[in-house]
């Protein structure tokens, strides 16, 4: 995305890969601008994640520095999640909903859309933050017993092999 690189309807028209640089959505120039915060389509998922007066602040600076700004920023947002782990997937999910769109022709409402992005990245958030302790072992020493009177005892013992590498097993009367 810093690079400009999506191969955004304007990016495709340049490689002779449309015919049309217009967004499928609303009709605009579609460029990486366009994409992710310019179309209607996209301020909506924005504003209502991050709020209207958020999302207008933001259209101030350039699309690279406000893509750092926000993926940099420690602050944290609703339940203590850090911006960032909210920020990206919305960038993401933008993208996305905008593909399905261009070649699906499919398209969900922004509250879907809103409800799928933060129920992600809390999911996300609590994958990655939440200790993960290893279960306790229980330790329970194995001792060898002989057998009864007139009862034959066989030990045995094997493994299975990986790939080329033969298994084996052995056993002791």
């Amino acid at each position: 995305v810093l690079h400009g690189k999506l191969l955004t309807n304007c990016m495709r028209l340049k490689r002779g890969i449309t015919v049309d640089s217009s967004c499928p959505s609303c009709g605009g120039i579609e460029d990486l601008n366009h994409v992710l915060r310019a179309c209607p389509v996209a301020m909506e998922v924005w504003s209502t994640i991050f709020g209207r007066r958020w999302y207008v602040n933001g259209l101030s600076i350039s699309l690279q520095d406000w893509i750092t700004t926000n993926s940099t920023n420690k602050k944290r947002f609703t339940y203590g999640i850090p911006w960032a782990t909210i920020f990206i997937p919305t960038l993401w999910h933008t993208w996305k909903n905008r593909n399905k769109k261009i070649f699906e022709n499919k398209s969900a409402n922004v509250f879907e859309r809103v409800k799928y992005i933060l129920e992600a990245s809390l999911e996300n958030y609590n994958a990655f933050t939440r200790s993960i302790t290893a279960p306790k072992s229980v330790c329970s020493l194995i001792k060898w017993l002989p057998p009864l009177a007139g009862v034959i005892k066989l030990k045995a013992d094997g493994c299975t092999g990986t790939g080329t590498r033969p298994g084996g097993f052995g056993g002791l009367f």
